[in-house]
């Protein structure tokens, strides 16, 4: 598995493959407002493109980031050194962390 460099145990990957999550963006102008529910678990962040915002993680850790756009489909934001892009392709909502 490509997240094994990470230093990640087998069954660590596999848990996290198994977890399904529902995703809603809503955009009104350069604001948004992610919602991420996972099992009970409802994460929500909202933000203003290009402005320091204050977003938290599924951890549960809060971190200060801008989040930009790129195109009209891709929102990008790093967060502890960690950049994070997603992309609407068609209905699919891909996330990408590097």
């Amino acid at each position: 598995a490509c997240i094994s460099p990470l230093g990640l145990p087998d069954e660590m990957i596999q848990k996290g493959k198994d977890i399904k999550s529902l995703s809603e963006i809503e955009q009104d102008g350069d604001n948004f407002k992610v919602t991420v529910t996972t099992g009970s678990k409802v994460l929500v962040n909202q933000f203003t493109l290009g402005q320091e915002s204050e977003l938290e993680t599924l951890t549960g850790e809060k971190y200060k980031s801008v989040v930009t756009m790129e195109g009209e489909n891709k929102l990008k934001v790093i967060l502890k050194g960690i950049e994070s892009v997603t992309e609407l392709c068609g209905d699919t909502l891909l996330n990408v962390s590097v």
